[in-house]
């Protein structure tokens, strides 16, 4: 999938749909040419439009591989920083006095501008939060099982992405709260939480705590871009506490090892997990 190309890229759908690779600093204009944004130590600037309604807002879509995280800075100011395999879809623009609208597939935090006469809607898959004003991270990778919205600063709202014939009010959460949808759950759980853990990774920082190998797993294939096969499948209801920034893979699994043995061995960017009694036995 377009996931595994190793590079960040901007899709901008004009008509003309180019891709283009956002590595370097550079100035990103539209097919006829006009700029809209500037690309700049590795973080995407859209250019503020001011209040002119004549900029047409062509939908741009963001995808950052796994391996990587990048940050936006959207046309009215609002930051996204996006972690490792996400794609975000918003407009260049957005239309004066309607809700800011973005689709969001994987994990990002937010620091939204306020904007008092319009909200800011995230839209994935199953959840769509609303928000005036505020940080918070919104995680539904297709992969999970759940969608995650938790609130650092400010207020939000949160409900089924159900489609725009749903009248039901968005639930209001406060921060240090996160409202976990499961799939095929009747609505959204709402708990108390530790943020750390989940805006951690905004700062190079993996936080588990008490959480299946099986998630972990998840988190360190998009964090290092690699492929984990785990043959010893005892360990996957295992859970674990810890935290790392910036270390290698080697190391976490290294620390998990001293809790539960386990043997691994890496080839590439693919590391096999095996029970470690096979490795002294001869199967014969």
């Amino acid at each position: 999938s377009s996931l595994y190309n190793n590079e960040v890229s901007l899709q901008i759908v004009n008509g003309s749909s180019d891709h283009i690779s956002i590595v370097e600093d550079q100035v990103v204009k539209t097919k006829a040419g006009a700029k809209f944004a500037i690309v700049k130590n590795g973080v995407l600037k859209y250019l503020p439009t001011g209040n002119s309604t004549k900029s047409i807002a062509y939908q741009n879509i963001l995808r950052v591989p796994y391996g990587k995280t990048f940050k936006v800075i959207l046309s009215d100011g609002s930051l996204v920083h996006l972690n490792s395999g996400s794609v975000l879809t918003y407009p260049s623009v957005f239309q004066k006095n309607k809700p800011r609208k973005v689709f969001l597939e994987g994990e990002a935090f937010f620091k939204v501008s306020k904007d008092i006469h319009t909200s800011f809607l995230v839209n994935s898959k199953s959840s769509s939060t609303k928000v005036y004003g505020t940080e918070f991270n919104v995680s539904e990778y297709l992969d999970e099982n759940s969608a995650d919205i938790v609130l650092v600063e400010g207020s939000v709202g949160v409900k089924k992405n159900l489609g725009i014939k749903d009248n039901e009010p968005y639930k209001l959460i406060t921060p240090s709260q996160k409202a976990s949808l499961r799939k095929n759950a009747k609505d959204f759980e709402i708990t108390d939480v530790d943020v750390q853990k989940y805006i951690g990774w905004k700062d190079g920082i993996l936080s588990f705590q008490n959480d299946r190998f099986e998630d972990i797993k998840k988190t360190l294939e998009r964090h290092y871009n690699v492929k984990i096969t785990n043959n010893y499948h005892k360990m996957n209801n295992l859970r674990f506490n810890g935290d790392f920034q910036n270390d290698s893979i080697e190391k976490i699994l290294n620390t998990i090892k001293t809790h539960t043995n386990f043997s691994f061995e890496r080839k590439g960017d693919t590391i096999l997990i095996n029970n470690p009694k096979n490795n002294e036995m001869n199967l014969n």
